[in-house]
Parts: structure tokens; C-alpha cells; sequence
């Protein structure tokens, strides 16, 4: 309830008991001043009660990029702060180890496959002395079965017919010696070819090895941390460069165990990032944690931030979450007046102005609430100005 009133300030000077002067100083005569005001009628209204929790800021996806090869790190391409993209260069460690391991492997693979034609021109060759060797067995055993017949009616002396039963023996020797050749070829052509994907294996290896050598960018985003300079020996393990995505960040709490039951995933509540000044934004729960920490009895409890300029990790923030409703006296923020340590607002009361010290709570929006200081029903004084003074009177 807002009231305009007139407030007549008295404020009569000292008259001098004694003088002999017909000009008094200007400072001895009473003055007047009359002045307008805008009062409001404090009551008792329902507010929102909610509690804060401390945090700092996180990005959502924070990754340590650490060498996978051993070697002095001959060249750093970022810092901190800069912005890198996916795939690009970070660190470059000293490759000449890994660049013989690769001319090696080259080697290998190419005495393989050397070894390999020289196997498949073998068994070519093979293939024919067998193909030969098979046509003279069949011939030399085609001559042997006739040069029976012609034993059997004694057409041929014995001498002639033991001639061609050694031939005939001696062409199946052949044959079989021409097909176990054969077979043994092809047995090597097998060892040459697991030879092969060995030395591609190797080759393989050797072009990962030498890869290792340039360490790029994961993800795009924010160099956070630059852990190695040029010159210091990077060991298969060791942390380079760390880089965040600077697009997506949480708040994380610490909420007491027994607030936690009344904290919903999915819920929306509103945060404030000092740093970024006085206006809150609305933040989602995202994740929190299944178990809570013994130590503290508290409970890990992830909000996710909408995109907002200037947010980085590391970042102080309060979040305020709901905890019911309750009656309260609140004050415009404005009326709030603050002589060095002391916080207080004008009131009218009996007809005269007066300065009552607070104790404030906590600001939503433009009003504060007050714990301490005020009651039901008195009259705050809006719009506080100078020469206001504790105990001048009003006259409506």
C-alpha cells in the first residue's frame, strides 16, 4: 500500500541569548523545508524459499592429450587459450627412430615379395617337369604292359624286356619326384606369403609408430593446459596439451544428503556465475551421482548450462534450488540505504521519521527480504533522499 505524504521538516536553529548584533548569522534562522514522499505498507506475503549450492564450472567433455611414442618433443603448435579443430596439429615428437622402423619394414616386405616371384616361377617350372615326367611314366608303363604280351608268346628276348621294365621303373620315380618338387614349391609359396603379411604387418606398424609422431587435436575447442615445451623427452603416457569443448559446460555441486531427495533429474533452476555479473541463468539437472561421499555426506550433482558467453572452466557459480514457500517481509532493493558497515531504510512512525537497521536475506529480482528490522504493517519510506534525518516529524 503506497501513501504520498508531506513531510514538514522543522529544524528551528538556536536562537543567541544574548546579543547585540541587529544581523544574526544565516545559520541561526529558522528554516523550513517541505518535502514529498512515497511510503509503501509492508506485509507479510508469500515468497519462494529456496536454499543455494556452491560450484564451480566444468566443461562437459575435457580431454588430456598424451603421447602414444617415446622421443623428444621437437615442435609445440599451441597455447593457452588458443582454439583448435579436429585433427589439428599439436605436438611433434622426433620421428627419425620411427622413419628407420618404416624404411625397415619397406625392406622386408619387398625382399618378400621378391621371394615370392622367385617361388612362383619355380613351381611354374615345377608344374611342367611334372607334367613331362607324368607323360614318360604313362608312356614308359604303356610299353612295359605291351612288351609283356609279346614275353608271353616269346616274341622278345628277356634281355629287351628288362630294358623296359627299368625304363618304365625309372619314368614313375621320376614322376613322383617331379610331384613331391611340386608340392614342396607350393609348401614355400605358403611360408612366402605369411612372410608377406608379416612384413606388411611390420610396415603397418612402423607407418603407426611414425603417426604417433604428430599428436593432433581430439576434439575442437579451447587449449586449457600446455604441459611439455620443446626439447623435453615426451615418454608413451605422458600428458601434452589438454583441450575442452568450449561449447558445452556444467556446474557442479556438492548437495547435502538431505537435501538430495528433493533435487529431480531433468529439473530446471536458475544459476548465477559471479563473474559474469548479477543475471542468473537457467540451468537443467543433467546427472547426479548414485553414491555420496563419506566424508563430506554430500552428493555430486551436474547441471548443464545453456551457452553463454565468456563461461570457462573454473568459473564460480551458485545454484538455487527450490525448497517451498513461506511468508516474509521484502523490500524494494532500492529503499535499501547503507551507511559504511551498516545496512538500514527509512520508516515512518509517530509522526516522525526514523532509521531502523536490518538484517537482509536473500534478493529476488528487485526486492530483498528481510530477517530482521521490520514488521506487519509499517511504513517504508520508497524512495529515500538526502536531509532525511532520524526523528523529524510529519505533518499530513
Amino acid at each position: 500500500m503506497k501513501n504520498f505524504l508531506s513531510i514538514l521538516l522543522l529544524t528551528a536553529s538556536a536562537m543567541l541569548s544574548v546579543s547585540c548584533s541587529a544581523n544574526p548569522p544565516a545559520a541561526e534562522v529558522e528554516r523550513t523545508a517541505l518535502a514529498r514522499v512515497v511510503t509503501e505498507t509492508l506485509r507479510l506475503s508469500p515468497i519462494d524459499d529456496a536454499y543455494e549450492v556452491a560450484g564451480t564450472v566444468r566443461s562437459k567433455l575435457s580431454t588430456v592429450v598424451a603421447a602414444r611414442a617415446a622421443g623428444n618433443i621437437s615442435r609445440v603448435t599451441v597455447t593457452e587459450g588458443d582454439r583448435v579443430r579436429a585433427g589439428q596439429l599439436l605436438v611433434e615428437i622426433d620421428s627419425r627412430d620411427a622413419a628407420i622402423q618404416v624404411l625397415h619394414a619397406q625392406s622386408a616386405e619387398a625382399e618378400a615379395l621378391q621371394g615370392l616371384e622367385e617361388v612362383n616361377a619355380a613351381i611354374r617350372a615345377a608344374e611342367f617337369a611334372r607334367t613331362s615326367a607324368d607323360a614318360n611314366r604313362d608312356l614308359a608303363r604303356a610299353t612295359l604292359e605291351r612288351y609283356q604280351g609279346l614275353r608271353d608268346r616269346r616274341s622278345v628276348s628277356v634281355q629287351e624286356f628288362d630294358e623296359v621294365q627299368t625304363r618304365s621303373t625309372a619314368a614313375a620315380a621320376e614322376a613322383s619326384r617331379a610331384a613331391e618338387t611340386l608340392e614342396s614349391l607350393k609348401a614355400k609359396r605358403g611360408q612366402m606369403l605369411a612372410r608377406i603379411e608379416q612384413a606388411k604387418a611390420g610396415r603397418g606398424a612402423a607407418d603407426l609408430y611414425l603417426g604417433y609422431s604428430q599428436v593432433l587435436a581430439p576434439i575442437g575447442g579451447i587449449v586449457t593446459g600446455r604441459h611439455v615445451e620443446p626439447g623435453m623427452f615426451a615418454a608413451p603416457g605422458a600428458p601434452l596439451i589438454t583441450v575442452e569443448d568450449d561449447g558445452r559446460y556444467q556446474l557442479e555441486l556438492a548437495v547435502e544428503e538431505s537435501r538430495i531427495a528433493a533435487i529431480r533429474q531433468g529439473a530446471r533452476t536458475r544459476v548465477r556465475i559471479e563473474s559474469l555479473g548479477a543475471d542468473d541463468i537457467e540451468a537443467v539437472v543433467s546427472e547426479i551421482f548414485a553414491a555420496s561421499d563419506p566424508l563430506t555426506r554430500t552428493v555430486t550433482v551436474r547441471l548443464d548450462l545453456p551457452r553463454t558467453p565468456n563461461v570457462r572452466s573454473g568459473l564460480f557459480g551458485r545454484a538455487y534450488f527450490s525448497a517451498g514457500r513461506r511468508d516474509a517481509i521484502t523490500v524494494p532493493a532500492a529503499a535499501v540505504v547503507r551507511r559504511g558497515q551498516l545496512t538500514g531504510t527509512w520508516v515512518l512512525e509517530g509522526g516522525a521519521v526514523r532509521y531502523r537497521l536490518l538484517r537482509l536475506g536473500k534478493a529476488a529480482e528487485d526486492r530483498v527480504e528481510v530477517l530482521a528490522g521490520l514488521n506487519d504493517g509499517d511504513l517504508l519510506i520508497l524512495e529515500p533522499r538526502e536531509g532525511l534525518a532520524d526523528g523529524l516529524e510529519v505533518r499530513p
